[in-house]
C-alpha cells in the first residue's frame, strides 16, 4: 500500500470556488424582479409532455414570503406555496394580437 497524503483544505477551496463560479454562471443570466400581491404569474410545468407549453397559467399572488417564496391562489379556496425559480411574471399579450387572432 502506498501512503497519500491528502490536503483537506485545497480540495474545499477548489470545490468552494467551483460552487461560486457555477452560482455566478446562473445568476448573470436571471432577471431580478420583486412581486407583489396581487401580480399575475406563470407556472413552470415540471415535466411537460412533448410539444405542450412549459408554463401554465396566469395565477394570482395572494402571499409574498421573505424566504423566497410566494403562495398562489390556483382556484378558488385551492392555493400553492412555490418557489420563486419556478415562476415568471404573466405579462399581458399585445392588444393587436388579440383582435388578430378573432375570426
Amino acid at each position: 500500500n502506498i501512503p497519500v497524503s491528502v490536503d483537506l483544505p485545497a480540495i474545499q477551496q477548489r470545490r468552494q470556488a467551483k460552487v461560486d463560479a457555477d452560482l455566478l454562471r446562473l445568476n448573470s443570466k436571471r432577471y431580478s424582479h420583486d412581486y407583489r400581491v396581487g401580480e399575475r404569474v406563470l407556472k413552470l410545468i415540471h415535466d411537460p409532455i412533448k410539444l405542450e407549453d412549459r408554463w401554465e397559467g396566469p395565477y394570482p399572488i395572494t402571499r409574498v414570503h421573505s424566504n423566497g417564496n410566494v403562495t398562489m391562489e390556483l382556484r378558488a379556496g385551492i392555493s400553492e406555496r412555490i418557489n420563486l425559480r419556478r415562476i415568471k411574471p404573466y405579462r399581458e399579450p399585445a392588444p393587436s394580437v388579440l383582435t388578430a387572432a378573432r375570426p
